[in-house]
């Protein structure tokens, strides 16, 4: 009897499903949260909330102008911090609305 490691089933299954792009999204959205409270703090993470991941873009609904603010100035440190636990750089930009 021989082993597959679960990462190589998962990927096969991923890829024969098509779900890898999803997969990928629910992953980049996932790290947001971590990301935003590490760089900005709590207050600031828990009024602001993924929307979508589409075209390289993270779509991030935020609760006023003041927070939209705050992350666009420091939207490049959020970029380079989740493309960094991608070990990649499906992040391109992200787009704020209110």
């Amino acid at each position: 009897m021989s082993f597959v490691k679960l990462k190589e089933v998962l990927r096969k299954t991923l890829h024969q499903k098509g779900l890898v792009q999803a997969a990928e999204s629910g992953f980049i959205c996932g790290q947001w949260e971590g990301v935003v409270k590490n760089l900005l703090g709590e207050k600031i993470q828990k009024q602001s909330k993924v929307v979508s991941f589409k075209n390289s873009e993270l779509k991030v609904a935020v609760l006023n102008s003041s927070v939209k603010q705050e992350l666009q100035l420091h939207s490049r440190e959020i970029i380079e911090s989740i493309n960094q636990k991608l070990d990649s750089q499906k992040v391109k930009r992200i787009r704020f609305v209110e």
